[in-house]
């Protein structure tokens, strides 16, 4: 009876909670400005990377799912915590363009933390000092379904 209770207990608890799936999408009629919570399709985030700094400060699975567009970057998608950011369609439909030309930041994707998985986009047009599109920084990380192209690399002086 006591674990029964225990059990129920988590259940509630768990569906109380809310999710750590968080969206993207390239435009938002209904969340136009972008707001926090991101957590349904409804109050998507438009912006990858405040998209992905909200759900670091999530419980436990991080999800990020991004759905079909091009997705222009002002910065690098900075990843600390381990999550899963995943696109709807794959690489053929969902773009990370770094702007190299437009912007001098850097790379695309900083992935710095173990229990990161980046799957399915095409990533382009990224630059940095050892190349443009994902910055591996720990083990444990996985890329897969991915399109790299188009990045540039810039020599130290």
């Amino acid at each position: 009876m006591k674990r029964l209770l225990l059990v129920a207990m988590g259940l509630l608890v768990a569906a109380a909670c809310p999710g750590a799936t968080h969206y993207v999408v390239t435009n938002n009629s209904v969340n136009p400005a972008g707001v926090d919570p991101y957590t349904t399709w409804e109050t998507a985030g438009t912006n990858i990377i405040d998209v992905v700094k909200a759900a670091m400060t999530n419980t436990e699975p991080r999800l990020v799912v991004v759905s079909n567009g091009i997705y222009y970057l002002t910065n690098h998608v900075y990843v600390t915590n381990a999550m899963t950011i995943k696109s709807v369609n794959g690489c053929g439909e969902t773009v990370v363009n770094g702007g190299y030309g437009v912007t001098t930041y850097g790379g695309c994707f900083c992935l710095a933390a173990c229990g990161i998985t980046l799957d399915g986009f095409t990533i382009t047009n990224g630059a940095a000092r050892d190349g443009g599109g994902i910055h591996i920084g720990t083990s444990n990380t996985v890329v897969q379904n991915c399109l790299i192209t188009g990045m540039h690399s810039h020599q130290c002086r």
